[in-house]
């Protein structure tokens, strides 16, 4: 931040809110982040790379950020347990395939759980879709 909030309002408990209004204006930043990362991924992915091969490599960088996305909100809300077991119930539970050995405790987790087995069954859905047509 350009101006130090926590010394402007040090003779107070809490941030006025004018200041965190001011975090909030950053947000407008996002869209040129990700439109400055789209030229980067497009510079990187030309790279002497066909249309199978980068839809490959896509496929494959969706899945292992859908996983770390879903393991990290089921250890946020697991905090007792370790990071491996939130990996692992992400594979099992986005691969659709949920063994059981890991499941919800509380209505939170269950709804959380059922977002994430949806999500699992559209992207595994995309990636059957995204296979059959490199074969056309």
């Amino acid at each position: 931040a350009v101006l130090p909030f926590d010394l402007i309002s040090a003779g107070t408990d809490s941030y006025h809110v004018l200041f965190r209004f001011s975090k909030l204006i950053r947000v407008i930043q996002i869209p040129k982040a990700i439109s400055n990362l789209q030229e980067h991924l497009d510079a990187c992915l030309d790279v002497k790379m066909n249309e199978t091969q980068r839809s490959v490599l896509l496929m494959l960088l969706y899945s292992l950020l859908l996983v770390v996305w879903s393991s990290a909100g089921w250890n946020a809300l697991r905090l007792e347990e370790s990071a491996i077991i939130s990996v692992y119930w992400a594979i099992t539970t986005l691969s659709t395939v949920g063994y059981g050995d890991v499941t919800p405790l509380d209505f939170t987790e269950t709804c959380y759980a059922l977002v994430v087995g949806a999500v699992g069954a559209v992207f595994t859905a995309a990636v059957v879709a995204n296979v059959t047509s490199f074969f056309h």
